[in-house]
């Protein structure tokens, strides 16, 4: 049977054409082992599953990245509010010893007023939102009011916010404050304000009274209750901070596994992948060879 040069080169082509579509759909096929539901309906499910998963815990990160900013910025507003009281005990203690005199009594007076005003702006701190940290769920307003006399020093105030914390879902089960309750951090364990003991305190020093032994002691009994409270708050605040941090830590380290767990479901064997793309390569670089001989036969042929 005489085989002509076209038929020869009709099928070496083929071939050729033939190894490139494999070529091509293996490199379509390289980075996915399931691209429909039919190709593996169990793994499919599973992959539907992890990324769902990976979805919310990706939702939860971001939360939980959020409460851990608005923790930090409170932990510094109550590490400033906790100096404040030492700063207040410090003062009562060398204002009712019995030694100073109406003058020095007045400057520590003007000591407390200063006092007052740093509490004030704390109790009044915004978070990076924009938001009143210390007014419970009245957050877009001051947490307190103040009136003054007439020399521009606070003489009374008012808590405006309430007793509602607003909360921010960090996970299942797992949420964590964004607001306070202003009226109680900024008090004692027995409710009473700081703002009352430091206007009390400072009226008196202003007047320049005297203090009984009972009265100071009472007077200085009341300025530790302050700073006691602002520890333990203070110590709450900052572990709660810590918890967040584990748990972003937490989501992170899910986050990797998910992705591993993903990738083993759904991504190719590469190092298969490799080897089918050689073995295609040999196929069409023998056809091509091929190819050329029948044309070198044909020139020959021709030539004849």
């Amino acid at each position: 049977m005489r085989i002509s040069t076209n038929y020869l080169f009709t099928n070496v082509a083929s071939s050729i054409s033939n190894g490139m579509d494999l070529y091509a759909a293996e490199t379509n096929n390289k980075l996915y082992k399931i691209h429909k539901a039919g190709d593996n309906p169990a793994a499919q499910s599973q992959i539907m599953l992890l990324q769902s998963t990976m979805s919310i815990n990706t939702s939860y990160t971001e939360s939980a990245n959020n409460a851990a900013t608005l923790a930090k910025e409170t932990s510094a507003s109550l590490d400033s509010y906790k100096k404040s009281t030492e700063n207040y005990l410090a003062l009562t203690e060398k204002a009712i010893n019995g030694t100073t005199n109406a003058e020095d009594k007045r400057v520590f007076a003007k000591n407390l007023n200063e006092i007052i005003e740093q509490v004030a702006l704390t109790a009044n701190s915004k978070s990076y939102t924009g938001n009143y940290v210390f007014a419970g769920n009245k957050s877009t307003s001051p947490a307190f009011s103040f009136t003054r006399n007439s020399d521009g020093n606070i003489a009374g105030f008012k808590y405006e916010g309430n007793s509602i914390q607003k909360k921010i879902v960090i996970g299942t089960n797992l949420n964590s404050n964004i607001s306070y309750d202003g009226s109680n951090l900024f008090s004692n364990k027995d409710g009473v304000s700081i703002f009352s003991g430091l206007i009390e305190l400072r009226d008196k020093l202003e007047k320049g009274e005297s203090f009984s032994p009972e009265e100071a002691t009472k007077l200085k009994a009341t300025a530790k209750s302050f700073n006691d409270e602002a520890i333990v708050k203070t110590t709450d605040i900052a572990i709660g901070a810590e918890r967040i941090n584990t748990t972003i830590k937490r989501y992170e380290s899910l986050d990797i596994s998910y992705s591993t767990q993903l990738s083993t479901l759904q991504d190719s064997d590469f190092g298969q992948f490799t080897v089918n793309l050689a073995r295609f390569k040999n196929m069409t670089m023998s056809s091509i060879s091929v190819m050329q001989t029948v044309l070198k036969m044909s020139e020959d042929i021709i030539s004849m």
